[in-house]
């Protein structure tokens, strides 16, 4: 029974500790999502119309937009909350005998002075269409977290902000393995990953990212086989995984990354087996970093890569030489 409640507890606390990491990224970009979708719903300009100091509940809002949605109300009065509470709008309380609620009172918002700004003035223009823009634009493709204490596990959830470009979360204590929903960010452009705790598999589902230049996920515990999926990525230039358990064999499919300039796969077991010949197609790279992976065979010449600059290949089994060409004047 002890045991079996230690289990319990430990699996508790994990729940907490992923509900708090995604609160505290979550947290950083609720109020501008707030303020976005109230301005999307008309929602300063519907409040604004009932005149000086008018005062509408949720639903009051929520029949004036028409939405047929039975949980519109409620939806709606979560995020007018969340703005009252930053003085973006004024909300007070009156006493409601049929409110559906036990506490028998409903909340009326307002326009307050910085929520007027949201409004059509008099001479036809609002700030509020351009502050939607900058938000969709600006604020929501970055996702900045690195050096950090987070910890537990990178929410799913994370998977579903289509919008995001940048996501950085390097630096920190996070574990457990990447959920495959980060495949669906397919306008990332940054993925960092690298110093921390992280296990399980590289996620062939990062195939999808056809915008992503970096993928930098060295330094942590990543495990299995080198997913070939990755070379479809068009636009990669950076794939960092250094310093992890990775096994199997290096994908000859990786030598269709034309863009790639920086290769860095060091102390990693690659089991016994080559570089692939066709890495000397990698015409741009400019680093190849494969010390100490337990790989044998001949060295590959890479005497065409014209501006290959670094090359370790130390501490493996492999046989041949180095170019006699320039190339070896900047190794």
């Amino acid at each position: 029974m002890a045991l079996a409640s230690n289990v319990s507890d430990a699996k508790l606390e994990k729940q907490e500790d992923d509900a708090f990491l995604f609160a505290q990224m979550a947290c950083s970009i609720a109020v501008p999502m707030a303020v976005r979708t109230t301005i999307e719903l008309g929602v300063f300009e519907i409040i604004a119309k009932e005149g000086e100091g008018a005062k509408l509940s949720a639903k009051d809002i929520v029949d004036r937009i028409g939405s047929n949605n039975p949980e519109a109300a409620s939806m709606l009065d979560r995020v007018l909350r969340l703005l009252a509470s930053h003085s973006l709008l004024s909300c007070s309380v009156v006493e409601d005998p049929e409110s559906s609620n036990n506490l028998h009172h409903r909340l009326l918002y307002s326009l307050s002075p910085v929520s007027k700004y949201f409004v059509t003035d008099a001479d036809g223009v609002s700030w509020g269409p351009s502050l939607a823009h900058l938000l969709d634009k600006v604020l929501y493709p970055c996702w900045d977290f690195m050096w950090n204490k987070l910890t537990g596990t990178i929410p799913k959830e994370i998977g579903n902000i289509a919008t995001l470009k940048l996501l950085l979360l390097n630096g920190n204590n996070l574990s457990g393995s990447l959920p495959d929903e980060l495949g669906n960010l397919t306008k990332l452009n940054r993925f960092q990953v690298d110093e921390n705790q992280l296990s399980g598999p590289i996620l062939v589902s990062f195939a999808n990212m056809t915008n992503v230049k970096h993928l930098h996920m060295n330094n942590n515990s990543f495990s299995g086989q080198l997913p070939p999926e990755l070379s479809k990525l068009p636009n990669l230039i950076h794939l960092l995984m250094d310093n992890n358990n990775l096994s199997g064999y290096l994908p000859p499919e990786y030598s269709m990354l034309q863009g790639l300039r920086i290769l860095q796969l060091d102390n990693n077991n690659f089991s016994g087996n080559g570089i692939p010949s066709t890495y000397a197609n990698l015409s741009m790279l400019v680093k190849l970093s494969l010390r100490n992976c337990n790989l044998q065979g001949t060295v590959p010449d890479f005497s065409p890569i014209a501006n290959l600059s670094y090359l370790d290949l130390s501490w493996n089994h492999l046989t041949g030489h180095l170019p006699t060409n320039k190339l070896l004047d900047n190794i």
